[in-house]
């Protein structure tokens, strides 16, 4: 099944962002959030109180970042990741082992609270 969307944005694209649901900024304006909201439900949301990230169907349990920078001044990781583990490549749609010698900056465990997203 396709998905066909059009938007309307008032003149000079105000208040539209990129169509992206990987991308950090894609769901960003008002126009694609109407769409893309009732067909999603986040892991956390930011606190508008304290602006501080709130679990609420993701709970971490053990986040650990290890990070230094580099000569060139770039950051890299300091945390060695498992030769077996696994990581998509969204080009060829596959899954391969992402080897030996590959450092992450963070790793997490997390527990997920499942429940009936639509009623019908």
């Amino acid at each position: 099944k396709e998905l066909r969307v059009t938007e309307f944005s008032a003149k000079g694209a105000l208040f539209m962002s990129a169509w992206d649901p990987i991308g950090t900024e894609g769901f960003n304006d008002v126009y694609s959030l109407v769409i893309a909201q009732p067909l999603s439900e986040r892991g956390s949301f930011e606190s508008p109180a304290s602006a501080i990230a709130t679990p609420l169907r993701a709970i971490p349990e053990d986040v650990e970042t290890k990070v230094h920078r580099d000569e060139s001044g770039e950051v890299v990781g300091d945390i060695l990741v498992s030769a077996d583990a696994i990581k998509y490549d969204s080009a060829k749609k596959e899954w391969y082992k992402v080897g030996s010698e590959v450092n992450s900056m963070s790793k997490g465990t997390y527990s997920f609270l499942f429940g009936n997203f639509h009623h019908g």
